[in-house]
């Protein structure tokens, strides 16, 4: 509730087009999907003039890039794009073939196509590019998460897994009939202002997740996020942290909210993978009379509190 349907968005359509141009170069969408993105000199008038050769000589769009010349009415910087492009494509068609590599290449090929440079140049908000390269990272996790559950990993079985994530049975995004339903409600802090559950799980409660790592982060509107996702909970609230987490593909070590340490420890029942650090008994009163003193000067008045 509350967000953007995953494979809906543009960053995540974007790496999918390129695998999917990896395993058929002949689909012509996903082809100028990524022509020129990342900008790489292959303009709107190129593009157009490739696919009225496609249609003149009636051949598909991918052998008229390979076979393209200056007899074809490009100019020279316009081939020299298209020759790299080809190029790239038909090395990490070959690096793909093997699925122990898969990983690594995929990770490869966003460094390759400065694919971060070009979200981060494409927005005026730090905070939101960032957000689209974690979604690229994502895709790059879901694949590494693939490739280690699957006994004989292929790209072509990756993007079949993910056609079948893509068709969402569900019509539109009523909210009311989401939270009728006998299933598990998935809601950012943000949309869950309101609501309560009998039970709520606070997944994350990790340093750089909450309170995020955004540069720039306003912690006290990160606490007052925490509070409102802890005051969700009619009966049994549940927050947890990974000891590690997966990034670009790769296992990274992670630590436990500061605002874990700020919870007076009597309220809390700690169980895990015991690698959560323990406050001495001066600095959890300290942090508790900190923690409850902050939330009062934020909420004051408000009915949430």
């Amino acid at each position: 509730i509350g967000g953007q349907q995953f494979f809906d968005r543009k960053e995540v359509k974007d790496v999918l087009a390129y695998l999917r141009l990896l395993v058929n170069p002949q689909d012509e969408v996903a082809l100028l999907r990524v022509l020129n993105y990342p900008r790489r000199g292959i303009g709107d008038n190129t593009a157009e003039r490739l696919i009225a050769l496609s249609v003149e000589r009636q051949q598909p769009l991918w052998p008229i890039l390979k076979n393209a010349s200056a007899g074809d009415g490009i100019n020279d910087r316009s081939l020299e794009a298209i020759r790299g492009f080809v190029a790239l494509i038909e090395t990490y068609r070959s690096r793909f073939q093997a699925p122990d590599e898969m990983v690594n290449s995929l990770r490869q090929l966003v460094a390759d196509i400065k694919l971060t440079q070009e979200i981060y140049r494409g927005v005026n908000d730090p905070a939101r590019g960032r957000r689209r390269v974690e979604n690229v990272e994502e895709v790059i996790n879901a694949l590494a998460g693939y490739v280690q559950r699957d006994n004989a990993p292929t790209l072509p079985g990756f993007l079949e897994k993910v056609s079948l994530l893509e068709e969402d049975p569900k019509d539109g995004d009523d909210k009311e009939k989401k939270l009728a339903e006998d299933a598990v409600t998935l809601m950012s802090l943000h949309s869950s202002k309101g609501l309560e559950f009998p039970v709520v799980f606070l997944v994350g409660m990790e340093e750089d997740l909450l309170p995020h790592g955004k540069t720039g982060t306003d912690i006290d509107e990160e606490r007052r996020l925490c509070y409102v996702g802890l005051t969700r909970a009619q009966q049994r609230l549940v927050m947890t942290t990974s000891a590690r987490r997966k990034k670009f593909g790769q296992m990274e070590p992670r630590l436990p909210s500061r605002f874990l340490k700020e919870i007076p420890d009597e309220l809390l029942d700690i169980r895990g993978h015991g690698e959560t650090s323990v406050a001495t008994e001066e600095e959890k009163e300290e942090m508790a009379s900190s923690f409850f003193a902050n939330l009062d000067s934020i909420f004051g008045d408000e009915e949430d509190g």
